[in-house]
């Protein structure tokens, strides 16, 4: 196993190779995370925020850009067969759901 580590005379411009012994002890740095920790929690909150802010962003776009094959149906200048059902449905509660998201 490999690690590069800095040269002790230069800050970044050149790195070395050290190869680890099946037998040494792994460097400090290779310790497993606790997940449950106030930091790794907050971390994780922030990430779920902003991937649900930009998911949600996208969603109100195609929800907005696609309200005249809604009003299509309602105006009945189409006809409502059945698989549009389970469409409108989805639709909605997916729009209801993602403005119901808490925020923290």
């Amino acid at each position: 196993m490999c690690t590069v580590t800095p040269c002790p005379g230069c800050a970044f411009s050149s790195l070395r190779l050290e190869t680890l012994s099946p037998q040494s002890d792994p460097p400090e740095t290779d310790r497993m995370v606790d997940w449950t920790s106030p930091h790794a929690l907050n971390i994780q909150a922030d990430a779920f925020q902003k991937l649900n802010h930009a998911l949600a962003g996208l969603y109100f776009w195609e929800f907005l850009t696609s309200l005249d094959f809604d009003w299509a149906f309602l105006s009945d200048k189409k006809k409502l067969h059945w698989p549009m059902i389970p469409y409108f449905l989805n639709r909605y509660l997916l729009l209801f759901a993602l403005i119901t998201i808490p925020e923290e």
